[in-house]
């Protein structure tokens, strides 16, 4: 599998006078303005709940940023608004007051990109496929560690917990289809999203990463001995194999990794590690009913690096030229029943972007 990229010089003459404006979820694409008054002037039309007095605009798209999301001055914006093409917008109150991001208020930090890093970590796109070779009922139920609420789920069903409990009650069918019984909904898949809890829970920049047999949405990371390092333009073939050896058919191959791509292709390297089941149940605890033979849960962590550092991860660009078989064990996957067709199976995959 091979990523085509358009080249810069291409993508600037399609683009020179587009700019795409971004304020939490919501994306408008706009002119180009060359003046910074007329800038804000189009901030304020498209995101009229944002005061002008209160506006800021920041990038992260500059090797001079290094990587974290940067104010944007007035005096600087002619200098380099032909490199931009993404703006980030926030609402900040003069002399330090709070910014409010994904339905969350929180103090300014002294590191505007460590703020921004920390309010996207949330588990992305966890799907639940459950086989069984005969058509029976099935329930499912998912419990959350208290770092981690519900942020969204398909199909609807009730929460308990403040968010962190729920249970799907389905019918499953041969052709790997399920019947979810509250609705009457024909899914493919269960879904589900999370979000952390960091007001409950706040990430300290002196927190220490985890051992590599535990998992903590807020606290987990990845390091140079437990992790591989690529390009990313590696990334896809990288992963296709190694979700193969893991269990997962093309499918879920596919899905994941389509869903997974663009975010891995905003950075130039990425580190990446699967998290242990043992670890990943504890943190996201799954119930099934009547038991399965096999349970798969695969889970990866990743992470943007930068060329200039490289150097600090030696020994993970060495893992990557491992045989990626040894996945396997670290995951803690059971190959020979994962392929068991007449067996009664339930496959998993998710992850998750970690703040660098």
């Amino acid at each position: 599998m091979s990523v085509t990229r358009l080249s810069g010089e291409t993508k600037e003459k399609k683009h020179s006078q587009l700019l795409v404006l971004k304020h939490d979820q919501k994306r408008v694409m706009v002119k180009r303005q060359r003046s910074y008054n007329d800038m804000l002037n189009s901030v304020c039309k498209h995101f009229p709940s944002i005061p002008r007095d209160v506006v800021t605009l920041q990038t992260n798209q500059l090797d001079i940023c290094d990587g974290h999301y940067v104010d944007i001055t007035a005096e600087i914006w002619d200098d380099i608004i032909d490199s931009l093409h993404i703006v980030e917008v926030i609402a900040s109150g003069s002399g330090g007051g709070v910014i409010k991001r994904e339905n969350q208020c929180i103090r300014r930090s002294h590191n505007i990109g460590d703020l921004d890093s920390i309010l996207n970590i949330r588990v992305k796109k966890p799907v639940i496929y459950v086989y069984s070779p005969s058509d029976i009922d099935v329930s499912v139920k998912l419990s959350l560690i208290p770092e981690w609420t519900l942020s969204v789920i398909y199909p609807i069903v009730t929460t308990e917990d403040h968010g962190q409990r729920l249970e799907w009650n389905v019918r499953t069918h041969q052709d790997g289809s399920l019947t979810e019984h509250n609705s009457g909904l024909e899914v493919s898949y269960l879904f589900w999203e999370a979000e952390t809890n960091l007001q409950a829970f706040p990430r300290s920049s002196a927190s220490k990463p985890q051992p590599v047999d535990s998992f903590n949405p807020i606290f987990s990371g990845l390091d140079d001995t437990d992790s591989i390092v690529i390009p990313v333009d590696k990334a896809a073939v990288y992963l296709d194999e190694s979700l193969k050896v893991l269990g997962l058919h093309t499918e879920a191959r596919t899905s994941f990794i389509s869903f997974w791509l663009p975010y891995i292709l905003k950075h130039e390297y990425i580190a990446l590690r699967f998290v242990p089941q043992s670890a990943y149940e504890r943190a996201a605890s799954l119930s099934i009913s009547p038991q399965p033979d096999v349970v798969i849960r695969v889970f990866m962590l990743f992470r943007g690096i930068l060329k200039e550092h490289l150097a600090n991860w030696s020994n993970a660009r060495m893992q990557a030229e491992k045989d990626v078989a040894w996945w396997v064990d670290v995951v803690g996957v059971d190959v020979a029943k994962a392929g068991d067709v007449a067996s009664f199976r339930v496959l998993e995959w998710g992850g998750m972007e970690v703040p660098i």
